[in-house]
């Protein structure tokens, strides 16, 4: 079967991206036994690092400048953490280097492909050509919202803007966290 690639993305910080693409991956990991790898797609300190309270100086951007990525580039940069989950991490400071968003779509995310039955990626809330290139390359997105009416703007927005890209409709599902403070 071919590996699955699916993409998780808020228009907004704050409406449980982050949250949904680690619940994902832990349950494809624990109780599905799948081989999955979560990517931190942001383009600085992302937090899966964070959430999942790892230290590591390596990140996706490592594997930008290479011309192969093969098996042994991917194990220095692949981060395992509890649970058995296998991540990539965000870079953890700014970097001058200028990203090559075709490198990190072609190289990195095919590179996985041959070891990983799902990719799971999470993006900032920011429609940048990193998570563009990205969702036009998933099997699926999951889009995330909350009640927030700033929030449903911006989730109706990103549609359009996703719509002008030729993402397919039937690639996108909604979701819409309705936790908050009280929950």
């Amino acid at each position: 079967a071919l590996p699955i690639l699916i993409v998780v993305h808020g228009a907004r910080d704050g409406v449980g991206a982050t949250t949904t693409a680690m619940n994902l991956t832990t349950d494809l990991v624990q109780r599905k036994k799948l081989q999955v790898c979560l990517v931190d797609a942001c383009e600085v300190m992302g937090d899966i690092a964070v959430r999942f309270r790892v230290e590591s100086t390596k990140s996706w951007i490592d594997l930008i400048g290479l011309s192969e990525i093969d098996e042994e580039a991917l194990e220095s940069t692949i981060h395992i953490a509890n649970y058995g989950i296998n991540m990539i991490l965000a870079p953890r400071a700014v970097t001058v280097q200028k990203i090559d968003e075709n490198a990190f779509i072609n190289h990195m995310v095919r590179a996985l492909q041959q070891r990983y039955q799902y990719i799971i990626i999470d993006t900032d809330s920011r429609l940048n050509e990193i998570t563009r290139g990205i969702c036009s390359i998933a099997d699926q997105i999951l889009l995330l919202s909350d009640l927030d009416l700033a929030s449903l703007k911006n989730l109706k927005v990103r549609i359009k803007e996703l719509e002008i890209f030729d993402i397919k409709e039937s690639a996108i599902s909604l979701i819409i966290n309705k936790s908050d403070l009280k929950v």
